[in-house]
Parts: C-alpha cells; sequence; structure tokens
C-alpha cells in the first residue's frame, strides 16, 4: 500500500504484515528484526512505521507465547487424563490395595491395644505387690515360741552288756569256748536292733 509524507508529499511504501520469525533448530534466541524495513520518507515517519511494526511484533509474539501455555496446559491436561484412565483400568488392584492396607492398620491398632492392656496389667500387678510389702512391713511381727528343753540323756540301757556276758560265761568251765562266742554275737545283734 502506498503512503504519503507528511512533509513533502512524497509516495512511501507502507508494509501490512509483519514478517515470520526464523525457526532455529538451536536452542539459542532468535534474533528479533528491529525495524520495518522502511527508508524513505522523513525521519519521523520512518520511526512511526518502525515503532507500528515492533508494536504488531511484539503482539504476535505475545499471542505465540499464549498458544505455547495453552498447548503446554493441554498436554499436562492429557497427561493427568491418561493418568485417570490408567488408574481406572487398575481399579481392582488399588482396591485391593487399599483393603490391605486397612487391613494392616487395624490389626496393628489391635495389637498396640493389646500392649497397652498388658502393660497395665502388669503395673497393677507390682502395684498389688508393693502394696503386699508395705502392709507385711506394717504388721507387727508374732512372738516366737520358746526354745524346746534341751533333751534328757539317754538312760543308759539295763542289764548286762555282750561284754559283761562274755566275762561271766568264761568263768563256767563247762560252757564251751565257740558257744561263748556265739552268745556274744547274738546278744550284740539283740541290743542294736533295740537301740534303733
Amino acid at each position: 500500500m502506498t503512503d504519503y509524507d507528511d512533509d513533502h508529499g512524497t509516495a512511501v511504501t507502507r508494509y501490512q504484515s509483519a514478517p515470520v520469525p526464523a525457526q532455529t533448530p538451536t536452542p539459542s534466541m532468535p534474533s528479533l528484526p528491529s525495524s520495518s524495513g522502511a527508508w524513505l520518507g522523513t525521519r519521523n515517519t520512518i520511526l512511526r512505521k518502525d515503532t507500528a511494526f515492533v508494536e504488531l511484533h511484539a503482539a504476535y509474539l505475545n499471542a505465540r507465547r499464549a498458544q505455547s501455555d495453552a498447548m503446554t496446559g493441554l498436554v499436562e491436561s492429557r497427561i493427568k487424563a491418561a493418568l485417570t484412565m490408567a488408574k481406572l483400568t487398575a481399579l481392582p488392584e488399588i482396591a485391593e490395595h487399599e483393603y490391605r492396607l486397612g487391613r494392616l492398620d487395624r490389626a496393628h491398632e489391635m495389637r498396640i491395644r493389646s500392649l497397652s492392656a498388658e502393660r497395665k496389667e502388669s503395673d497393677a500387678e507390682a502395684a498389688l505387690l508393693e502394696a503386699k510389702q508395705r502392709v507385711a512391713s506394717l504388721i507387727p511381727e508374732p512372738p516366737k515360741p520358746p526354745a524346746p528343753p534341751p533333751a534328757a540323756p539317754t538312760p543308759a540301757a539295763k542289764g548286762l552288756t555282750p561284754l559283761e556276758v562274755k566275762m561271766v560265761a568264761q568263768r563256767l568251765p563247762e560252757i564251751k569256748r565257740e558257744t561263748i562266742e556265739t552268745l556274744c554275737m547274738m546278744l550284740s545283734g539283740l541290743l542294736a536292733e533295740k537301740n534303733t
């Protein structure tokens, strides 16, 4: 489109659209054009054209940024949707896992309660034993029974001892010596049985 300069009335070429920025495969930032490329006309006219071009180019870049953000959000939403679908596919396994976790939690809670009850029971038994010992220490001891009287000496056995019988029997010549020995042995055995 042709435009006319305000000061001189000369025709100046006017560009309607910004050129598409170059896409490079490298991660470096692309170089952005800083002017519209206009060179005919006054300095003010060229500056106005360059300003309009830069504003159009900035609006284009902002639109591309918004488009990129929207694309990122779309990709993330699709990833979430895919994960949700995968969870729906594995729903029986997830339910079984949650059920087992619940059973383990309940068993753990019952074990804790059982151990707590056992601890309270052992504490109560220890307190009861301590109370019994305290009560026993407060009760006076019963008097000790009197000591038994000393045992009386065993009375001497009445009668002759086997040795005395042997001496008496040896004075009698009509009794044989073997008979006296046998008689003494019999008397010793009878006395031993009597004393036991």
